[in-house]
């Protein structure tokens, strides 16, 4: 199969910096969310003396617990998480708008063991797997050092928009020939990246910002694009 770049590359574009615009980044900057991160459930229109106590343990965790796995899910970077750890901590309409309001407390006083435990989205979702080991949680699949570093330069030459260096770069790693032609590992390697896109919409948006600003990350991190040694 021959590539066609010319029809796939501006949908991984418009993914990777459309996504970033829509899920407000990630990383660091989901802590803002706290106060109302995105959830599946409506959880307005009970009044607020129907709340049910915060302080009760939650599927035998205690309440520090539970801010410890709220927090961990809102920088995931996962959009379902939110809503699937809320549910198995039992936390919905009026409880849930409590508990919320409580997490914003919380996070202002645990800086420290934030920064030690969840320092990024990698950290959250390893934390959550260990602590939420008995809940099925839509986290995405961890990726070892070469693949992270492999779907980076493929997420950067897309964001160039530039068709020769996307070919280059597949070329670079082993996922297209010089005639042009896919290997055979190039289909499982896209769908591995919509993956990676989803776990890594922080990266890029600090990253990969624009065309010139992916052109200079190849430049500095790709083998065929490292500016020669000067002589």
């Amino acid at each position: 199969m021959r590539l066609r770049l010319g029809l796939w590359l501006p949908v991984l574009v418009g993914v990777g910096l459309g996504g970033v615009v829509g899920c407000g980044g990630g990383g660091r900057a989901g802590a803002g969310a706290a106060g109302r991160p995105p959830t599946a459930r409506p959880v307005g229109g009970q009044p607020a003396a129907s709340a049910a106590p915060v302080a009760a343990p939650a599927a035998g965790r205690s309440v520090e617990q539970q801010h410890r796995i709220y927090h961990a899910a809102l920088l995931a970077q996962a959009p379902l998480v939110v809503s699937e750890v809320e549910l198995a901590l039992g936390l919905e309409g009026a409880a849930l708008d409590e508990f919320r309001r409580a997490h914003g407390d919380w996070t202002a006083k645990r800086s420290t063991w934030i920064g030690e435990h969840l320092a990024d989205a990698a950290a959250a979702r390893a934390y959550l797997a260990t602590e939420m080991a008995d809940v099925k949680l839509s986290l995405p699949r961890g990726f070892s050092p070469a693949e992270d570093h492999a779907h980076r330069l493929f997420q950067a030459a897309a964001v160039t928009g530039d068709n020769t260096v996307m070919f280059q770069v597949l070329i670079e790693l082993g996922l297209a020939d010089p005639s042009g032609r896919m290997s055979p590992g190039f289909q499982a390697f896209s769908l591995a990246h919509a993956d990676w896109l989803t776990g890594n919409l922080g990266w890029i948006g600090a990253t990969l910002g624009d065309p010139g600003a992916a052109q200079r990350w190849l430049m500095a991190n790709s083998k065929i694009f490292r500016p020669p040694p000067t002589p």
